[in-house]
């Protein structure tokens, strides 16, 4: 089966990973647009946020730009990308992670199933094999493009992520963290209206990193619990499914495995 006709939810290839990067540093990053991190972010608060963005609406964000692509075979080749990446994050937040007894029970189980659903991010080769963070500068900012990628998503629905803060206290506090880990530096801070003291330390910044598939599956299981509540809002099985996959609503979010 090729990428073309992968079903929602697919793993991404490492080819499609280092070819939409190189797309994001050729035309969005000098257009002030977003980087492969960044992406991961924007397109992860898209998917398990409280209300659908269409495409057409969020694709000029990730360019920073309003205009036409002039190379058609290029244009095409982002759009499959950037929709590769999107099935891989629904992927990723449908990973069954164990709970704290059989993470217990399995550490390593836990550890491989904990990195099959982990961001993508942009993290320093590390110099120790066994120790990923190892060598990695106590001031370099861990994860600040995914979270500054992840905020840019929620401001396209403020209102609705709003209302999920006000309604249940976990997403207000797993909100406020990822915010903080968008945080560069004491000067970034203060322009946030924030007070330097919220910047995260390097080992802060790992232990939030390392707990973002949790707080990714939370958001998510939000979602379908509001859905379930409201099912007046769900789509019909043959309906496009509005995460965008472009398959019907029953084989994409709508499928058992999903809702349940």
């Amino acid at each position: 089966m090729s990428n073309h006709d992968a079903p929602p939810g697919a793993r991404i290839a490492q080819r499609d990973i280092d070819a939409l990067h190189t797309l994001l540093e050729r035309y969005a990053v000098p257009a002030d647009g977003m980087s492969l991190e960044m992406l991961d972010g924007f397109l992860s608060a898209l998917i398990v946020g409280p209300d659908l963005v269409m495409p057409s609406e969020y694709w000029s964000q990730i360019w920073n730009t309003e205009g036409e692509w002039t190379n058609a075979v290029e244009a095409a080749e982002a759009h499959r990308l950037v929709q590769a990446l999107w099935n891989d994050i629904v992927r990723r937040v449908n990973v069954e992670l164990p709970d704290e007894d059989q993470a217990a029970q399995d550490p390593d189980r836990f550890s491989d199933l904990m990195q099959d659903a982990m961001p993508l991010l942009a993290i320093p080769e590390a110099e120790d094999p066994e120790d990923p963070w190892a060598g990695v500068p106590e001031d370099y900012p861990v994860g600040a493009a995914w979270a500054i990628g992840f905020m840019r998503g929620v401001g396209l629905r403020p209102e609705a992520w709003s209302v999920w803060e006000q309604n249940d206290g976990h997403v207000a506090e797993d909100l406020q963290t990822i915010a903080e880990l968008g945080l560069l530096d004491a000067d970034h801070a203060e322009e946030m209206g924030l007070e330097a003291a919220h910047v995260p330390s390097l080992g802060d910044r790992i232990a939030i990193v390392s707990g973002l598939p949790v707080i990714l599956q939370n958001f998510n299981e939000y979602r379908l619990e509001q859905l379930s509540e409201h099912p007046s809002e769900i789509p019909s099985p043959d309906d496009p499914c509005p995460c965008g996959s472009g398959q019907p609503f029953k084989r994409c979010c709508g499928s058992p495995g999903r809702l349940n």
